[in-house]
């Protein structure tokens, strides 16, 4: 009995002190949710009950908003500790500026992932055109240029005016230009050089025209042109020596002169006469027939100047030009005759220095004798010999009609 009563005592201590316990228990778990019932597993094993220190995970309900898991595929925003120059997945990269020569550049951007490539093309700066390039290349013409662009980003440029390419870029083993080099009196040359070949060619111009060219390898070459020779070396180094030939003159053309008038058989000299007008005053050709050949030639010109008479004689035959561009003609003792053989010439009234003085020269009686002063009229008895075969010879080449007068003393 007293071991009941004692058993009794402890379970009522034990009850007292669990029920002390789960009072601050059942606070602290007050906003827990309430535990799931157990569930029966199909082999009729129960799951057992969670102990009140296990994290439970609570079952979502409908209307909670649930924050999938990203994929790899899914485009991410980066933070702020991304590295900016590391390439985003699924996006574009720039793959900077590529020079494309001639003032040509193209900005290129890929996108890996999706196999493509874009590109601005400029010239000095100035946008000219793009292309996008996708899955394969793409090409477009700017300015008789042709633009290729690939998937991968890399693009070319071909076609076009081979002058536009940039000048000042050396080309391995092409030709390179030094420009025009100045050699003094209007004298240039225009050199290019292709150092790998060591060689050299040059244009040379005289005031913007080209007179001749030169080519050097390994040796200097050289050319004369006007009187000056040009020496070129391999290097592109040119130079000039000597002086230029003059230049020839041009010809004058011959004094215009316009047809007057014509005299047959003028004075019955056997002569004929031909008169023109010029600037400075009139001129007649003395036509007459050669004696070896009977063809007529003009042995004589007689030329007026001012307001002076010309004269002129052969073999007693005389003429005279007047200022008006009128003749007369007439024969020491005879009425007419032809000329005989050459031996004389003529005498004018200019001063030219082809015929006698003007003392000597006859003026006809009765003419003008305008021209003439201080001049002695002529005798009848005076003769007139040729002055010799040095005359002769003068009169055969149709230099003029001089005579040589020996004057007669009175007796």
């Amino acid at each position: 009995m007293r071991a009941t009563r004692r058993t009794i005592r402890t379970a009522a201590i034990a009850t007292g002190a669990i029920a002390a316990l789960a009072v601050p228990t059942t606070a602290a778990f007050a906003d827990a949710p309430s535990t799931p019932r157990s569930q029966v597993a199909p082999d009729d094993e129960t799951t057992p009950a969670p102990k009140p220190d296990d994290e439970v995970t609570p079952t979502p309900n409908p209307d909670d908003e649930v924050t999938p898991t990203p994929t790899p595929d899914d485009k991410t925003t980066p933070d702020d500790k991304t590295d900016p120059d590391k390439p985003v997945v699924g996006g574009w990269e720039s793959k900077g500026t590529v020079d494309l020569g001639g003032g040509w550049t193209a900005d290129v951007q890929v996108n890996a992932s999706a196999r493509s490539a874009k590109a601005q093309i400029s010239l000095d700066g100035t946008p000219k055109g793009s292309l996008s390039a996708e899955g394969r290349s793409a090409s477009t013409k700017i300015d008789t240029y042709t633009f290729v662009l690939s998937q991968d980003g890399s693009v070319n440029k071909s076609g076009g005016d081979q002058d536009n390419r940039d000048k000042d870029k050396p080309v391995p083993g092409g030709w390179v230009s030094k420009g025009t080099v100045s050699l003094g009196h209007g004298w240039t040359a225009k050199v290019d050089v292709n150092a790998s070949a060591r060689s050299a060619k040059a244009q040379i111009f005289l005031n913007g025209k080209a007179k001749g060219s030169l080519k050097a390898y390994i040796k200097p070459a050289s050319t004369k042109i006007n009187g000056c020779t040009f020496t070129l070396n391999a290097d592109g180094g040119i130079t000039k020596t000597g002086k230029p030939t003059p230049p020839k003159p041009k010809p004058q053309p011959a004094k215009k002169r316009t047809f007057v008038r014509e005299y047959k058989n003028l004075g019955k000299s056997g002569f004929d006469a031909k008169v023109y007008r010029t600037k400075a005053g009139y001129e007649a050709d003395m036509i007459g027939k050669y004696p070896s050949s009977g063809k007529k030639i003009v042995w004589d010109t007689l030329k007026q100047r001012g307001n002076k008479a010309a004269y002129g004689q052969h073999n007693g035959a005389h003429f005279v030009l007047y200022p008006n561009g009128t003749m007369k003609g007439w024969v020491d003792g005879r009425t007419g005759g032809k000329p005989k053989a050459h031996t004389g010439g003529t005498a004018t009234g200019t001063g030219t220095g082809t015929g006698t003085p003007a003392s000597d020269r006859a003026v006809p009686q009765g003419g003008v004798k305008a021209g003439a002063e201080n001049t002695t009229p002529a005798s009848h008895g005076t003769p007139l010999v040729a002055a010799g075969g040095g005359m002769a010879a003068l009169g055969a080449a149709g230099l003029g009609f001089a005579m040589y007068r020996r004057k007669q003393q009175d007796q």
